[in-house]
């Protein structure tokens, strides 16, 4: 069903029935009512850093603080009534975040870092020092090269991604 709540409204035939689900439909209350403003706190925090990056602190300025909450409080509730059914936000939101997850973030992380970073790409020098990536290469990626498997942006990119997993 797309109501969840309305899931709760069987007579179960117990005679604690009914009160097990008003149990449940108050802790879907108390739920929100506690959890909303910690992840809505986090949320106004975040759009602000992101909106007004060089800007003073979210608390020292009153009027952008009321504006950017009237703003997210708008659009939350925009989309409350939008979209009936939580499911189908469940499934846009599921989709997209497996591709950022899988795709976007990885490749975003190494063109921010760059392909030489301070300690070279992510941290090939400690590496290094810890005899991992040796004269060989990481895991006899110069012998594939030399096969003709790999090339040597890939030896590179491989490079990077084993150094930041280590």
């Amino acid at each position: 069903m797309t109501d969840i709540l309305s899931n709760f409204d069987r007579d179960t035939g117990s005679a604690f029935g009914s009160l097990l689900n008003d149990v449940v439909r108050l802790s879907y209350v108390l739920h929100l009512v506690l959890v909303f403003p910690l992840l809505f706190f986090s949320l106004r925090i975040n759009v602000d850093e992101l909106l007004f990056p060089k800007s003073s602190h979210l608390s020292s300025d009153a009027r952008r603080f009321t504006l950017l909450t009237a703003a997210l409080l708008g659009s939350v509730y925009l989309g409350s009534v939008l979209f009936p059914s939580i499911w189908t936000l469940f499934q846009f939101i599921g989709s997209t975040t497996a591709v950022c997850i899988s795709l976007i973030f990885p490749a975003a992380l190494v063109l921010r870092q760059g392909i030489h970073g301070k300690a070279g790409a992510f941290g090939q020098k400690s590496l290094r020092n810890q005899g991992i990536h040796g004269k060989a290469g990481a895991f006899g990626q110069k012998s594939l090269q030399n096969q003709g498997f790999l090339s040597k942006s890939s030896c590179l990119s491989m490079n990077t991604s084993i150094g930041a997993y280590l």
